[in-house]
């Protein structure tokens, strides 16, 4: 899914950096600034999805955040952070969805206009 998820905003235009576990995560984003992330909440690793998006925020407050999982534990997704910006997309969805999504998060957080990807 990681695969599908970054392809698709790599075609959206986005400059995407991937991790498959929150170790290599954490390492790729320590000393940056990103402007979004895209969060598996079972990734492996020391931390989870939700773990490692708390971190992230601790590192900067107003990243965009979005949780994706299969899984429809009601515990998992109460966890999520509950913001403005903070999304949970459950799995499967379409390239459509998630570009959508990202380009809202972001146009909210610089105050630019939302361009969508049609179907």
């Amino acid at each position: 899914m990681r695969h599908v998820v970054a392809r698709s905003l790599r075609a959206a235009g986005f400059l995407v950096s991937e991790a498959d576990n929150s170790d290599r995560a954490s390492e790729l984003v320590a000393d940056a600034t990103i402007d979004a992330a895209v969060l598996d909440v079972s990734l492996p690793g020391r931390m989870n999805g939700i773990q490692l998006g708390r971190w992230l925020r601790a590192r900067q407050a107003a990243l965009p955040l979005v949780f994706i999982s299969g899984v429809t534990d009601w515990e998992i997704v109460d966890a999520i952070p509950d913001d403005p910006r903070s999304r949970f997309l459950r799995k499967p969805f379409g390239a459509r969805v998630i570009v959508n999504l990202v380009s809202g998060l972001l146009a909210d957080r610089y105050g630019m206009g939302t361009a969508q990807v049609a179907d």
